[in-house]
């Protein structure tokens, strides 16, 4: 199962984990994790774009495992950030819809944690 925490502080977003397999179908195959794939990779994409060309976050291919959190960041950047975090966020829950038994998105509150 791939399993998403969302990254959380009040109102705001400030950042996720992905990790894990769906175990849809074999590798090269699976839906499910080409598109968590996906949406991961556009969110930092576009992360990096509107925060900084230097916007810092953990790859780990090995667990497998993305991990972002921008609560470092200045306030004016996080604001932007938040469309980008929502959709993601949003985005996610609509594949839970339809593979509920291969993706898992839970809240976390921001404790300043990292990987």
């Amino acid at each position: 199962m791939i399993k998403v925490e969302l990254i959380h502080k009040k109102d705001k977003l400030f950042g996720f984990k992905v990790y894990g397999h769906s175990g849809y179908d074999i590798s090269g195959r699976d839906i499910v994790c080409a598109a968590v794939s996906s949406i991961t990779q556009s969110v930092i994409i576009g992360l990096n774009k509107v925060i900084c060309d230097n916007f810092c976050y953990c790859v780990d291919k090995k667990k497998p495992l993305v991990y972002v959190n921008i609560s470092d960041y200045k306030e004016s950047d996080i604001e932007k950030a938040q469309i980008l975090l929502n959709t993601f966020k949003y985005t996610l829950r609509e594949l839970v819809n339809e593979y509920r038994n291969y993706i898992k998105i839970e809240m976390k509150e921001d404790n300043g944690d990292e990987v």
